[in-house]
């Protein structure tokens, strides 16, 4: 069985020039707005065969099945521990990627469970893939992210496809 580590470091650069506004709640917390949650996130994930045919979160089964743990911070939610756990179908008739990325608060008292949707097209001759983007929509929401409007959110990614088995990234999350 092959393998492979992949290695996300992120960056917002989102939350950096947003023209869209928060404020700060007694917490020290924004609040979240059209802005979105002005995520960061870096994780590092180990994807294999999906030969088990798993799913995350009511989709179909792809034919990578990949994990991912990590940590962020959010310019609405405070910092973060990252899950995440989706399915990539890496060869034709890709390219897609589905799963549920859970997003909990260092105490874990509060959490954020969205649906991860999104596409990627294969690397550029350099080994880039610049254009991954997809959709999370939240499903679950506890504690004081509760009060989080359920919209959806949009990432961007560019990821490097370097010596095999590492694979790095680079998101913009709204």
């Amino acid at each position: 069985m092959r393998t492979t580590v992949f290695t996300v470091a992120a960056l917002s650069l989102a939350s950096l020039v947003s023209t869209q506004a928060f404020a700060q709640n007694e917490n020290g917390q924004g609040n979240a707005s059209e802005a979105g949650i002005g995520a960061t996130l870096s994780v590092t994930a180990v994807a294999t065969a999906n030969t088990n045919n798993v799913a995350y979160c009511g989709g179909t089964p792809l034919n990578t099945a990949v994990e991912a743990h990590g940590f962020g911070f959010s310019t609405v939610l405070g910092p973060l521990t990252v899950l995440l756990q989706k399915t990539i179908e890496v060869n034709p008739p890709g390219p897609a990627m589905h799963g549920c990325l859970t997003l909990t608060s260092p105490d874990g008292a509060d959490s954020l469970v969205l649906t991860y949707d999104g596409t990627e097209q294969p690397p550029n001759a350099n080994g880039f893939i610049t254009d991954a983007q997809g959709t999370l929509t939240v499903t679950k929401a506890e504690g004081k992210f509760a009060d989080l409007p359920t919209q959806a959110l949009q990432f961007n990614a560019v990821f490097f496809v370097g010596q095999y088995p590492t694979v790095t990234g680079y998101y913009s999350v709204n």
